[in-house]
């Protein structure tokens, strides 16, 4: 959130020695239980980590909750320091378990075997998957290899995957991040991963010791990320039998065959069975990104690097033996002094889209070369440059058919629009230009016959997104559009567009947009595959779609099984700027806080008659008002300088500033909610003493029987940076810093007293919460919605985890619907008649990234940069 970031980094500014992590005492603590039955021992290391919180967890159910809770322990002998206590009725043996460890002191950074003069203070946190029978041996370790490993594994812990599943994928981590047998018994599996050592068995990985300490150091300084450690699996190839475990960054499908190459090198696999799929080549070398292939006879072209500063070179392979493919030249072709942006190859024939800056440094007098340079690869191992071309910018895309080469290129230096040109180049030796056609960038160029298929950048009634362009390249001297499709996607990265039989296959950040072309003046959706990640790559086998997902692996798709996802009507736009959060009344007012950087303005937007709308906006103070609420005739709003502030909405088209509440009592206030009377609010304020200072947050319980005048009933000082709340009969709920719920019971003497807690594996942050009946929605920067089941506020109980597939930006609870506004530009909505088991309505596309959302009068109102869109959708769910 942005109140979180602000107010961190107005009290990081104070501080000058940090602060430990915090540790919940909550009531699932059964730490008690440490001393009350003989412990088993592990160890946290990365040197040993001493005095740290370790919270374990059923791995197979871990809407079950928190087990118990222990801490390391501290030895002056190095081998005893870090042990980890486990209580024996907190495990069995038949059970598989997720061990979180947080804080405490890394007391030998270095590894040399010595305790350090000054510890090394671990601000972040890592974990470890182990059996039962593991934890009773006591011989398993807790490191950053186990941290990679479930960084792996985390999608199928979220999915309720069974202690084999689990199992599997930790073998297959082991077998990527070892290259030794560590317990003798002739195989590299789970349990040589959690044996590892990072001093005893450094040698024995096959990340080097460098990767291993950049992963130390990010969790030292609690920034590590899913990011880090998955590199670790870059230095080595995944396991063949485990296709999860491939990250592949493109695909090409060529009769049986699937080519997939990632950051480790190029895979070949046997797709005849797409049960089963069975790897059948593999070769290492490639070590940057990949941004196309092209397949010419038993010769593979890859071309390494989508950014030209990083990577500049083709790489060729022989796979005329798919059993056996073999690297033939790593550099096939480096432009001398330029930076490669597009190669493609047809025949004999290579072709390369170059760029150079001239004078880099001198910004009065830079310019740029652009060029297309022609390589006679007669002899795939010696081509030779026999034909240059100028251009007027960046190449961004190729298809040649018979003696014609189409040319699409980006928006450049000095130019408004991008190109597609049509060259003939039946002559290699003397390319000719015939025609050129101004298009908005041209990403990705397919041809077929005399139709050509482009994604093209654009704007569409104010609408920034990615066209699929269809041409008529019928006369070489005149390029037609024909028709064109939104596809509701701007600035995603892989621009990638695979045609069969009249339909278009668009990878996009949430799955595979499916497009009909049969009628080239009229496009029109077809179907939609929904991932669970990013697309990067798509082939087409038959009836069946092959999906290269980001961190996710391959996944297929019968396309008999594609769902038609229509996007809603949008009824009407209203234009304003930067809306940024909403609060309704309930009567068709709302009032909206729009405007960025430092500063707020409140917009009343008056729908109780859509036909007349009502539209003005109130200048506030240059304050960052967040967290709207609406009581009565007040519009409460926090501040992180003024903390809570009154405006007074009795004439809701002239909102004033009523007052600000004592700031002696709330500071830099960043939740706040009410119910009846009762408001609270979350705030923190910055404790200092002499040159040093530290957070106190808390929570404050006020009476508003007098709006105008809120009444101080009683505060309570909180461990960790209050994020969200929300109040429901006699008890509150917050999420925060501490990535607890915790719940609170507000006493007769109007106290706030500590009721339970519940941690909500996997770690991540919460953005926001929202309550319905007996359970709570919890959104999560980890783009997940967790369901809470708040029957029982001393006993709340995770029951499921719902995967939004994308960054949130707002949820919003209408009747039985279940509202996500995602930053992907889109608006998902899901029927919660049944919170525990949620049903997908539809996925609809808005125009930009959707900020917040909310409903007036049975119509959704989503922010968007610049808008709000009131979109038709029902909202409803059909019985």
């Amino acid at each position: 959130m942005d109140v979180r970031a602000r107010f961190l980094i107005l009290l990081l500014l104070a501080l000058i020695t940090g602060c430990g992590s915090d540790s919940d005492s909550s009531a699932d603590d059964t730490s008690g239980n440490e001393n009350s039955n003989p412990s088993y021992t592990s160890q946290a290391l990365l040197g040993p980590v001493v005095g740290a919180e370790v919270q374990i967890y059923n791995a197979t159910d871990l809407a079950a909750g928190l087990l118990c809770r222990t801490e390391t322990k501290d030895s002056e002998e190095i081998d005893l320091a870090g042990k980890i206590q486990i209580p024996s009725e907190c495990i069995d043996e038949d059970g598989i378990y997720l061990l979180l460890i947080s804080g405490g002191l890394d007391i030998d950074a270095d590894d040399d075997g010595e305790i350090d003069q000054t510890p090394t203070q671990v601000n972040g946190r890592f974990h470890t998957l182990l059996s039962g029978d593991q934890l009773l041996s006591g011989d398993a370790n807790a490191t950053v290899l186990t941290e990679a490993a479930y960084q792996n594994v985390r999608y199928l812990l979220a999915a309720g995957a069974t202690k084999n599943q689990l199992i599997q994928s930790l073998d297959s981590s082991a077998h990527n991040l070892l290259n030794q047998d560590l317990n003798g018994d002739l195989v590299i599996n789970h349990l040589d991963l959690a044996q590892w050592h990072p001093r005893l068995n450094r040698e024995t990985t096959k990340p080097s010791l460098d990767q291993l300490l950049l992963v130390t150091q990010a969790i030292h300084q609690n920034r590590a990320t899913a990011q880090h450690t998955i590199k670790l699996f870059d230095a080595t190839a995944p396991s063949v039998s485990d296709f999860t475990a491939f990250q592949p960054e493109r695909l090409l499908l060529s009769g049986q065959t699937l080519y997939m190459v990632d950051s480790w090198g190029l895979n070949l696999v046997d797709i005849s069975n797409l049960d089963s799929l069975r790897p059948i080549g593999q070769v290492a070398n490639i070590t940057h990104a990949v941004s196309d292939m092209t397949l010419v006879g038993d010769r593979l072209y890859v071309q390494n690097g989508d950014n030209p500063s990083v990577d500049n070179r083709v790489a060729l392979y022989d796979v005329s033996d798919r059993d056996n493919p073999q690297l033939l030249v790593e550099d096939l072709y480096s432009p001398q002094g330029f930076d490669l942006n597009k190669f493609h190859v047809s025949g004999d024939y290579g072709f390369a889209a170059v760029h150079r800056v001239n004078n880099p440094n001198d910004y009065e007098n830079i310019s740029h070369d652009f060029r297309l340079d022609i390589l006679d690869l007669s002899v795939p191992e010696q081509p030779g440059l026999i034909a240059t071309l100028e251009i007027d910018t960046f190449g961004s895309a190729m298809a040649v058919v018979g003696d014609r080469l189409y040319l699409g290129t980006e928006v450049g230096p000095y130019l408004e629009s991008g190109s597609l040109s049509v060259i003939d180049i039946s002559d290699p030796a003397s390319p000719v230009r015939l025609s050129q056609l101004a298009l908005n960038s041209v990403l990705e160029l397919r041809v077929s016959g005399n139709r050509g298929y482009a994604i093209t950048g654009s704007e569409i009634s104010g609408e920034a997104t990615d066209l699929i362009t269809l041409l008529d390249l019928s006369n070489d001297n005149n390029i037609v559009v024909t028709g064109s499709f939104p596809t509701h996607y701007q600035s995603w990265t892989e621009k990638q567009l695979h045609i069969q039989d009249g339909i278009g296959y668009v990878a996009t950040p949430d799955g595979v947009l499916m497009i009909d072309l049969s009628n080239p003046e009229n496009p029109q959706q077809s179907g939609r595959f929904i991932t669970n990640g990013p697309v990067t790559s798509v082939a087409v086998s038959g009836s069946n779609v092959i999906a290269a997902v980001k961190d996710y692996g391959l996944q297929i798709f019968e396309t008999s099984g594609a769902t038609v996802i229509e996007s809603p009507a949008i009824v009407d736009r209203i234009d304003l700027p930067d809306v940024q959060e909403i609060a309704v009344d309930g009567s068709g007012l709302a009032f909206l806080l729009a405007g960025q950087d430092m500063s707020r303005k409140i917009i009343t937007l008056d729908q109780t008659n859509p036909q007349e709308r009502v539209v003005t906006s109130t200048e506030v103070f240059p304050e960052l008002y967040q967290n709207p609420l609406v009581v009565d005739q007040r519009l409460y709003a926090t501040s992180v300088f003024n903390g809570v502030t009154l405006f007074d909405i009795a004439n809701p088209m002239q909102v004033t500033l009523d007052s600000t509440f004592d700031q002696s009592v709330i500071e830099f206030a960043t939740a706040i909610d009410a119910s009846g009377d009762r408001a609270v609010v979350g705030s923190g304020r910055l404790i200092t003493s002499g040159n040093t200072g530290h957070p106190e947050f808390s929570l404050t319980l006020l009476n508003l029987s007098q709006p105008s005048d809120p009444l101080l009933m009683s505060q309570l000082v909180v461990d960790y940076q209050p994020d969200d709340l929300a109040i429901k009969d006699d008890h509150v709920y917050v999420i925060g810093s501490d990535q607890v719920l915790n719940i609170y019971r507000v006493t007769v003497n109007n106290e706030l007293r500590e009721l339970s807690g519940l941690y909500i594996p996997p770690v991540s942050g919460a953005t926001e919460i929202l309550l319905q009946g007996e359970y709570g929605f919890i959104s999560r920067t980890d783009n997940t919605i967790s369901v809470v089941d708040i029957s029982d506020p001393s006993s709340p109980t995770v029951v499921i985890t719902i995967d939004t597939q994308g960054s949130i930006g707002d949820i919003h609870i209408e009747d039985k619907l279940l509202l996500i506004a995602g930053q992907a530009g889109n608006l998902q909505v899901l029927n919660i008649e049944n919170p525990e088991a949620p049903t997908f309505v539809g996925n609809y596309h808005t125009p930009s990234p959707a900020r917040a959302v909310t409903v007036i009068n049975d119509q959704v109102f989503v922010a968007i940069k610049n808008q709000i869109v009131i979109s038709d959708l029902p909202i409803h769910p059909v019985p």
